[in-house]
């Protein structure tokens, strides 16, 4: 099944009747284009863009033909001249609303700016910045390729606010010179100037990491500070354990001038006593 403009199911058989024409003269009547085509096979029915602040006709039609046959015979008169002008056709269904996995850029804070895909080849800024009527546009980027410069049917819109931003992705699948354009949120480049949460938190592990090695390194000298002290003060004690140890009688704690051996074999000291 493919979707219609108005957005009603259409078997694919009927999508491939119809035929996208751009590049038509703007004097031209819906006459004018029967006309034109009506070689190729009968026409059912033919669908003219109009402006609509004028409604006058913007040079795009959607025609239907009778059969498949009709449609193809019709895509062969691509780049044909009307009127001074060369037309550009395509098969509708390539207009069709794609349904692709629901996957999208989420919106990063700050950075206000969409990509707009399937856009019609005759597509003016004008008539996109139209589109965007209601939201306030800082810019518009049509993409092009960089060896020849034309143009590859999308654009990036930069918005000044962030509920611009908002009301343009509520536009997406809407029809825009006969297509449904596609909406969503453009991608950052790296080195844009925006800091993502996640590189925030990465930061702030890092400086965590960075303090706490810094800490880490600080106890390890505070505790060899510690443990040298600790050997000093033993290496102190024990020096005094030695230098308290009798020659007399060999025992620790006490010097030779206080053993108790030497007092009790001194004769003095056992009268008076």
């Amino acid at each position: 099944m493919e979707t219609n403009k108005n957005g009603e199911s259409q078997p694919y058989e009927e999508v491939a009747k119809k035929i996208y024409v751009g590049g038509i003269p703007y004097y031209s009547t819906e006459d004018d284009i029967r006309s034109f085509f009506e070689s190729c096979g009968t026409i059912t029915e033919i669908d003219c863009m109009k402006f609509p602040e004028s409604g006058k006709f913007r040079g795009i039609a959607i025609i239907s033909f009778k059969t498949e046959a009709a449609a193809k015979r019709a895509l062969s008169l691509d780049g044909a001249d009307m009127g001074g002008l060369y037309l550009k056709i395509q098969p509708y269904k390539a207009t069709r609303v794609i349904k692709l996995p629901d996957f999208a850029p989420k919106i990063v804070e700050g950075y206000n700016r969409i990509y707009v895909g399937n856009l019609s080849w005759d597509i003016t800024e004008d008539e996109l910045r139209k589109f965007f009527s209601d939201c306030n546009i800082s810019s518009i980027r049509f993409g092009e390729d960089k060896e020849t410069g034309e143009f590859r049917g999308y654009a990036h819109v930069d918005f000044s606010d962030s509920l611009s931003l908002t009301m343009a992705l509520k536009l997406d699948q809407q029809i825009v010179c006969g297509r449904p354009v596609k909406i969503s949120c453009a991608v950052p480049m790296k080195g844009a100037g925006i800091k993502s949460r996640s590189a925030h938190t990465s930061e702030v592990a890092d400086n965590a990491t960075s303090q706490g090695a810094d800490n880490t390194t600080n106890q390890i000298a505070d505790n060899a500070t510690s443990q040298v002290a600790d050997k000093a003060e033993q290496s102190s004690v024990s020096g005094k354990i030695r230098r308290r140890t009798c020659y007399e009688c060999g025992e620790k704690g006490h010097l030779s001038s206080a053993c108790p051996k030497k007092q009790n074999a001194d004769p003095t000291n056992s009268g008076a006593s």
